[in-house]
């Protein structure tokens, strides 16, 4: 995302280095004053629950010009200071990840893979992974819980209570990243639960297999219809929704579920930029 930037609002490179030991995609760092009608203006999410974006950044930016957020675990929520910056009539347009607002110029973004330097985000990796990928008719017909952690309590509450559930198959432990892919490739579904913000990596590992991602119809970022429904509605990714007060119709789900063709296009950052931003450019990588 901040590669689509002709302005980018990020965190240095000796920063993203001694964090996650990974490079940025980009130097492309923004003076205010130099932003022109209709540039590209990335900021990582990071820089709004900070407040240095809307309060010492976005007042020096003369210029009308598209937003685009993401490449943080933070989501845009449904909050006065959010709403205040979509409603800024210099922001043109709004493409935001992990988004979990309902703005007319708001267009929510998927967060994709990992980073490419990452093994869950490495290209070479996942076109492996993606030539293995089962039918969706040949797999198990079962959803599997994946290890998750404890790091969030509502984390915990989800998977103790779906881990009781006789069409469900848990695995306890973290396991490397290829022997976690190949087992979600043997299942039809997988529960993908929400993270930092609402949309998680999971939910694109899972669309790359074959496998049917399935998602909590409540969300703890929205009190309305859940973020991701909504991104997967807007691309037609097929997923499966489920009410943690009503189990009993997740397996009614499953048993009149058909699968179909996934929307894979959602994977892929040229579509992806091409049908979004109605542009095209093509970089290195295909993978969001």
């Amino acid at each position: 995302m901040p590669l689509l930037g002709d302005h980018c609002i990020d965190m240095r490179k000796e920063e993203y280095i001694s964090q996650w030991d990974i490079e940025p995609l980009h130097e492309n760092h923004c003076d205010p004053q130099l932003v022109e009608d209709g540039d590209i203006v990335f900021v990582k999410t990071d820089y709004f629950e900070d407040g240095k974006f809307p309060h010492k950044i976005l007042p020096r930016i003369k210029s009308k010009f598209y937003l685009v957020t993401g490449v943080s675990d933070f989501a845009i929520i449904d909050s006065p200071e959010y709403i205040k910056v979509a409603d800024d009539p210099k922001i043109l347009h709004w493409y935001a990840a992990n988004c979990a607002i309902d703005h007319k110029k708001i267009t929510p973004l998927p967060i994709g893979f990992q980073e490419k330097e990452r093994e869950g985000g490495d290209p070479k990796t996942l076109d492996k992974l993606k030539k293995t990928a089962l039918p969706f008719d040949e797999k198990e017909d079962k959803i599997f819980l994946p290890f998750h952690g404890d790091t969030r309590g509502e984390r915990k509450v989800l998977f103790d209570a779906l881990k009781q559930l006789p069409f469900v198959d848990v695995c306890d432990d973290r396991l490397p990243f290829e022997e976690y892919m190949n087992t979600i490739n043997k299942y039809k579904y997988a529960f993908c639960f929400e993270g930092g913000g609402p949309d998680v990596h999971r939910n694109y590992e899972c669309i790359l297999l074959n496998t049917v991602p399935v998602i909590n119809e409540k969300s703890v970022f929205s009190e309305k219809l859940s973020p991701t429904k909504k991104l997967f509605t807007q691309y037609d990714v097929l997923a499966l929704y489920y009410d943690l007060d009503n189990l009993n119709e997740l397996e009614k789900k499953m048993k009149t579920f058909r699968g179909g063709k996934q929307n894979k296009n959602i994977l892929d950052r040229d579509w992806l930029i091409s049908e979004v931003f109605k542009t095209s450019t093509a970089f290195e990588g295909s993978y969001i």
